[in-house]
């Protein structure tokens, strides 16, 4: 197993999630090149999705600084996650300020795709 300098961000997931992420990126490196994320990101949400329920997203790679918008923009950031076991589908919208302020964030109720 490689291990390397991994960093989480922004979260909100329990400590023992977020050491269980970093292990399982650690040991994807096992099973792939450091060059393929996708397939790392692929088997990390895997591993969590079996472990504490499907909808879990994994984002691999570099460069994810946190960019503010030129000033008086707003940045949206747009997310979506479905069900595998049901026919339901979200998505969000989150609005940051120039300075990074969060502003608010629109997501709509579950619905059938």
């Amino acid at each position: 197993m490689l291990e390397g300098k991994a960093v989480i961000g922004d979260t909100d997931m329990l400590q023992t999630m977020q050491q269980d992420a970093l292990h399982l990126a650690a040991k994807s490196l096992d099973f792939f090149d450091v060059t393929e994320a996708t397939d790392i990101a692929r088997f990390v949400k895997k591993e969590f999705d079996k472990t504490y329920g499907e909808g879990w997203q994994c984002m691999v790679g570099t460069d994810f600084e946190r960019k503010s918008p030129p000033l008086r923009y707003i940045k949206l950031n747009t997310d979506r996650a479905r069900s595998s076991n049901s026919r339901l589908a979200s998505t969000a919208v989150v609005a940051r300020d120039d300075v990074g302020r969060w502003l608010g964030v629109s997501h709509p109720e579950n619905r059938p795709r």
